[in-house]
């Protein structure tokens, strides 16, 4: 995949159309683009999403209280059951908004990457995922209007950091941006509402969308060994790139100063907020922080965390978080039998659009 260093000429150029690379089609994208029929659907099709069920976000909840162990510990004694109700729900809602965010950024980011490609099976590939992130678009922006109305307006520090992968100027950031560290991070949560979601709507959302990144993010995984094709200065940008989104992320999604405001005007003091804040909100234990766990380790193991940027990830590393990698699997293999089921005898089911 060393072709993806390779750079396009810039589309005013006069030569674009004759550019010799894209006469040159490469066997190495071809399992990714052929295992996309495997995983077909249609948002807007009731044989793979259905809203139908009457489950009411008012009277539900969308995650067991048992996934909250605050609900169990300081909050339990001071929320009553609708106030737990909506906390519940209000949590659920930031993160199908969150999602529904990052999957616009990964489109918008796989049509600049395919500007940037110089060879056309490149190209097809980044366009083709880019098509099926706005298949996701679709699906989560159904799942909202059917159960929030409208999504939670986006944090500023989420929304510039989106715009910034977005943006990215360089091939190699765009992967890393998007395959990697946003992929990485839509794994986990997207296999979190899958195990843990009340809402068989949510569920059967987030199963077929994990089907789909899972293969994007495989492709950022296996891109990652050929980092050391890169010269020192792109690679060293790479690494340090993959930090700020990192640490971006997480700041983005806790907000850490925020959940510790929030218990001050529950009435706790300053040096309870903030122990209440790490040990029920951003520990290895805690479901939402286990995505940086995961996040790290990932990084880690395939050679975009060095002994230049170790001490950034101190705090995930040190740990005994244990890889959940065999459950995205197996989640994503009865996905595909799922949808290979529902396809079965579909006739042009490629071509009716979204």
């Amino acid at each position: 995949m060393t072709i993806f260093f390779e750079k396009a000429q810039t589309t005013d150029s006069p030569d674009i159309i004759e550019n010799p690379h894209f006469s040159q089609a490469l066997n190495a994208f071809d399992n990714y683009l052929i295992n996309t029929h495997k995983r077909y659907w249609n948002p807007k099709d009731s044989a793979y999403l259905d809203f139908t069920d009457g489950f009411d976000c008012h009277k539900q909840a969308l995650l067991d209280e048992s996934n909250f162990p605050e609900l169990q510990g300081p909050l339990g004694n001071i929320l009553n059951t609708e106030q737990k109700l909506l906390y519940i729900n209000t949590y659920a809602a930031k993160m199908v908004t969150g999602m529904l965010y990052a999957e616009q950024a990964a489109t918008f980011a796989c049509v600049n990457l395919s500007k940037m490609l110089a060879n056309f099976s490149a190209v097809e590939y980044a366009l083709n995922q880019a098509r099926e992130e706005a298949r996701h678009i679709s699906g989560f922006n159904q799942y909202i209007t059917h159960r929030f109305q409208a999504p939670v307006p986006i944090r500023s520090v989420y929304k510039n950091l989106l715009s910034k992968i977005i943006n990215a100027p360089r091939i190699h950031l765009q992967i890393v941006g998007v395959q990697v560290i946003l992929e990485g991070l839509g794994m986990s949560s997207l296999s979190y509402f899958t195990r843990k979601s009340k809402d068989p709507a949510l569920q059967r959302l987030c199963r077929l969308v994990m089907s789909d990144e899972a293969s994007h993010h495989k492709f950022g995984i296996d891109w990652l060994q050929q980092l050391d094709t890169l010269n020192k200065s792109d690679r060293n940008e790479a690494e340090d790139w993959a930090w700020y989104c990192f640490d971006q992320f997480w700041q983005s999604t806790f907000a850490p100063e925020k959940i510790i405001q929030f218990y001050k005007e529950l009435g706790f003091d300053q040096v309870n907020a903030i122990k209440i804040t790490h040990k029920y909100h951003l520990g290895e234990q805690t479901d939402s922080g286990k995505m940086f766990f995961q996040l790290a380790k990932t990084l880690q193991k395939n050679g975009l965390i060095t002994n230049r940027t170790l001490h950034h990830y101190a705090p995930w590393l040190d740990s005994t978080f244990k890889d959940e990698e065999d459950i995205y699997q197996q989640i994503i293999t009865d996905t595909i039998t799922l949808l290979e089921d529902i396809n079965t005898n579909r006739p042009s089911k490629h071509l009716r659009g979204i």
